[in-house]
């Protein structure tokens, strides 16, 4: 079953997904990576690794917003903070599929 997607705005014509398939491991990632500490600054590759998703999806989710905050070192080099992503995957916690409807309408 293709994700659910959202249209963003007139300007790029990319579908956003509303939902990510992480979303149901966030507990899982979160003790995966508790023992690190948050000061560590990891790639995109390094990030997508560590929330189970492709390179591209962490690229796209940068270019279109919707992904972890990010630290542009120059032009070509970017980089995550540990603890900038974990914060990033406590603020998407959802108790049922109600708050993603709930979120989108306001």
């Amino acid at each position: 079953m293709p994700a659910k997607t959202k249209r963003v705005a007139a300007a790029t014509a990319e579908p956003v997904p509303v939902n990510f398939h992480f979303d149901k491991r966030i507990g899982s990632i979160l003790a995966a990576a508790a023992g690190a500490d948050d000061e560590d600054q990891m790639t995109t590759v390094g990030v997508a690794m560590l929330l189970g998703v492709s390179p591209q999806w962490v690229e796209k989710g940068r270019r279109l917003g919707y992904g972890p905050p990010y630290i542009q070192l120059s032009k070509q080099i970017i980089r995550y903070s540990r603890g900038a992503v974990r914060a990033w995957l406590i603020s998407r916690t959802r108790v049922s599929t109600a708050e993603y409807r709930k979120k989108g309408a306001a």
